[in-house]
């Protein structure tokens, strides 16, 4: 696992910094985050044809640095969403690119 003191945004791909954020956007939109919802999510979005394989490697990715974490609904079936870790990561990037045009 990538250390507390390292571990910023920048460490991550753009599918995963996406992937994470998608996670957040559906949890407050009070909707499941599967990795299919995920995976549709992301296409609707703009991906072409996102691969499962390619989701999931993503999510895996994330729970290890402890960005997101994985609860199970069933035995097929896992939900996702944003640690508090994951949570700040993005929102620094967020308030880093709102002062970048702050107008004020």
């Amino acid at each position: 696992m990538t250390s507390e003191t390292t571990f910023r945004w920048t460490a991550l791909t753009g599918f995963e910094r996406d992937l994470l954020c998608a996670a957040a956007a559906l949890e407050a939109e009070g909707e499941p985050t599967s990795g299919a919802t995920l995976r549709r999510y992301l296409e609707e979005r703009g991906y072409e044809r996102v691969s499962n394989g390619r989701v999931y490697q993503n999510l895996h990715r994330l729970e290890a640095r402890g960005a997101l974490e994985r609860r199970p609904v069933d035995g097929r079936t896992n939900r996702y969403r944003p640690t508090e870790r994951g949570r700040r990561v993005a929102r620094e990037r967020l308030d880093a690119a709102r002062a970048a045009f702050d107008d004020s």
